[in-house]
């Protein structure tokens, strides 16, 4: 584990402490041993002048070989002057001495000079050297004086050094007093001093080290100018928070970069997430107005070639198609420069409340120099809209247009594959593409041109009419008038005045001549929808018309030519109606020139993904709403159900599901419930026959789950969870 570093103001304290302990150390050392000699020298010039007074009273006493006085003497001097021992020697033989045990060996040739033994008839002077004395236990400093010049011997005496131990020992307990004073008031002030010098560090490394934790919002306490020796510091603490304020300054404006940063990569990937432009701009204005709150927000989007544009607003979705409002939009869109303008978009590109606005912003979305977009601002008058948010909606706009040119590209080659299938797909506005109807397109081309009459027969809402408009549309009478009559709609009474119309007074309330449907179509068509439903009598006057192409207004005698071409349709069955007696034979044979019988859409599947995109783009542009996507489950749903009301059923059903659909996606919910019902039966059936062909199965491969399964082309867990699914089990034995 690493250790901690000490701090400045330990280290400091320290290092003055061990300067001072050695300074004080050095100096007592140095006093000691000059003290130490000091004693030494003075204890040896005692002690020789003590030898020196010994040996003159011992002098008489030598001469006289006065041994028993020279003992008294010796005894008497050791115990008065605190001397450890005592000795003559004379000619090298011990005459006296203070010890107990004899003289030691070492001791006798000690510190004898040789002086004494060659010059002994000169005065010599006193010797002293340090002798240790084991049997004594320490050091002495032995004295040689001699007697009578040396001629009565050699006096030696010896002094014990522990006076000088204990007095060292003093001088050093005194010294390591006075060095403790010494240390304690010197760190005493140096601990005042590194306060006082070290605060302001101490707290600039507690600010720096919050700076790094990430506070860039801390600052160092500024010290009195007039301190002393603050300068450096003031300095220091001056250039440390002018650094913090611009590290904060930097730290917001970086964390607010990210932040906006973050902001758009979330609006630009919700944005690249929604699978429509609709969906696109509903998203991209929920985050407009999140960025910008003081402001109303519309978005417009447009493609380069300005077929058309879409304006997404709080009220809703309109698309527009006029020109000239679309030349509008690009002409604002290539003056705009994201400030606040006089110039205002009017209703339908934004609401009609902007054009009450004191004044809009208008930033535009451009794409490589294309400009596919717009957005809107509504300013009123207590709006100051921020310019750091009007930055940051310019650097989404300019970040989510990628994917706003190619939703465009994508909706424009939708458009054109759209309109090139319904080219492809459309016959004279007959949305097929089954093999049948093709033969049946092919048909109304080929007798089209002619004037050849034509019955039409299928069921309900399979598009007689359209076939009918087709063959007058195709034929040489294009241009004259294409006359519808729905004979069903018309009680028989009614029926025949319709058709060929009457003269004044031909009946009450007849105030005046009234020209028939046959009459209005003269050179044209005549569409006689439903006609299995007309009255005998109508039936046999229709026959009239056909064979003379003349006609008899009610009322009236006289014959009136028409050149028409008759086209018939009924959802019966003609030839049944005639075995019934209720259709006349020669006018079917008359009417059943040429026939046309169009099969039902659920025999036409094929046709129901074409026939939903058309009614689905038509309705769009009727309601002013953009058109939506149709959700797997619920083409499923359109694919699999019967379809007894045919084309019109389904064109019904999706008119109803592009004025409940939301979020531009039409779900089941927004289908008819007969739908979901037929749909719910066909699964119920579908699943009643796999229940039984997995109990057959296990029947016949005597309840073998393996070979069940193998049979079956499942796996043997596939097959228990349809088991267990469909509640089967071996029967018991």
């Amino acid at each position: 584990m690493m250790r901690r570093p000490k701090s400045l103001k330990n280290a400091l304290l320290g290092a003055v402490g061990l300067l001072v302990l050695a300074g004080c150390v050095f100096t007592a050392l140095l006093a000691t041993y000059r003290y130490a000699e000091s004693i030494e020298d003075t204890l040896s010039a005692q002690n020789q002048v003590l030898a020196q007074s010994l040996a003159s009273q011992l002098t008489d006493f030598v001469l006289t070989n006065d041994v028993t006085s020279i003992q008294k003497s010796m005894d008497r001097l050791v115990g008065n002057h605190d001397l450890a021992y005592g000795f003559v020697l004379k000619e090298n033989e011990i005459i006296v001495h203070t010890f107990d045990k004899g003289v030691p060996e070492g001791l006798l040739h000690f510190n004898t000079p040789e002086m004494f033994n060659t010059m002994p008839n000169e005065v010599q002077a006193c010797s002293s050297r340090k002798f240790t004395f084991k049997e004594q236990g320490g050091v002495f400093l032995d004295v040689a004086c001699p007697i009578f010049e040396g001629k009565g011997g050699i006096l030696r005496i010896g002094v014990s050094e522990k006076i000088v131990k204990t007095r060292v020992f003093q001088l050093w307990l005194e010294t390591g007093l006075v060095t403790l004073g010494v240390l304690i008031v010197a760190l005493g002030g140096v601990v005042w001093l590194l306060k006082s010098l070290t605060r302001p560090l101490e707290s600039l490394v507690d600010a720096i080290e919050q700076v790094g934790a990430g506070h860039f919002d801390v600052r160092v306490p500024m010290p009195a100018a007039d301190t002393p020796g603050q300068r450096e510091i003031l300095s220091l603490a001056q250039a440390f928070n002018s650094m913090s304020q611009k590290l904060e300054e930097k730290t917001k404006a970086v964390a607010r970069s990210h932040d906006q940063l973050k902001t758009c990569n979330a609006i630009v990937s919700g944005m690249a997430s929604r699978n429509s432009l609709q969906a696109m701009g509903e998203f991209l204005l929920s985050q407009c107005r999140d960025i910008l709150h003081c402001a109303d927000i519309a978005v417009l989007f447009f493609d380069s070639e300005l077929h058309s544009a879409m304006g997404i607003s709080p009220d809703g979705i309109v698309t527009i198609t006029e020109q000239p409002v679309l030349q509008q939009i690009m002409q604002v869109a290539l003056q705009t420069e994201g400030e606040r303008t006089r110039q205002r978009l009017a209703p339908p590109l934004v609401p009609a409340r902007f054009t009450a606005y004191e004044a809009q912003v208008h930033i535009a979305m451009q794409h490589e120099g294309q400009t596919c977009g717009l957005v809107v601002l509504g300013c009123s008058p207590g709006c100051h809209c921020n310019k750091g948010d009007i930055a940051l909606l310019n650097l989404v706009l300019g970040q989510a247009t990628g994917s706003i040119h190619r939703a465009l590209e994508h909706e424009r080659e939708v458009r054109h594959l759209r309109q090139r299938f319904e080219q492809a797909d459309s016959f004279c506005g007959i949305v097929s593409r089954d093999a049948r109807m093709r033969r049946i397109f092919k048909l109304i081309e080929d007798v089209a041109p002619s004037d050849a009459t034509i019955l039409i027969q299928s069921e309900s809402g399979t598009g007689k009419e359209l076939v009918a408009n087709a063959v007058h549309h195709l034929s040489t009478r294009q241009d004259k008038p294409f006359v519808v009559i729905n004979c069903a709609a018309y009680p028989d009474t009614l029926l025949e005045s319709e058709l060929f119309g009457y003269e004044k007074g031909a009946f009450t309330c007849a105030g005046r001549q009234r020209v028939g449907r046959f009459e209005q179509a003269n050179g044209g068509t005549v569409f006689l929808d439903e006609i299995g439903e007309i009255s005998p009598s109508a039936q046999v006057k229709l026959l009239r018309v056909l064979q003379t192409r003349t006609i008899e207004r009610l009322g009236g005698s006289a014959s009136v030519p028409v050149n028409v071409r008759i086209i018939a349709a009924t959802n019966r069955d003609l030839l049944d109606e005639i075995k019934a007696g209720r259709f006349r034979e020669d006018l079917y044979y008359r009417l059943d020139v040429v026939s046309i019988k169009i099969p039902p859409l659920r025999e036409r599947a094929g046709d129901i993904v074409g026939l939903v995109r058309y009614f689905l783009s038509r309705f769009a542009r009727e309601h002013g709403a953009a058109i939506p996507s149709v959700s797997p489950t619920a083409m499923q749903i359109l694919m699999e159900y019967s379809w007894p009301g045919n084309v019109r059923e389904l064109e019904n059903s999706m008119e109803q599901a592009i004025i409940l659909a939301r979020d531009g996606v039409i779900t089941p919910a927004e289908l008819p419930l007969r739908l979901h019902a037929e749909g719910g039966a066909a699964q119920t059936q579908m699943e009643e026959a796999e229940r039984v062909a997995v109990l057959k199965a296990l029947e016949n491969a005597q309840w073998n789950k393996k070979l069940a399964a193998e049979r079956l082309g499942i796996s043997r867990t596939t097959l228990y969870a349809k088991m267990k699914h469909f509640g089967l089990s071996a029967p018991s034995s």
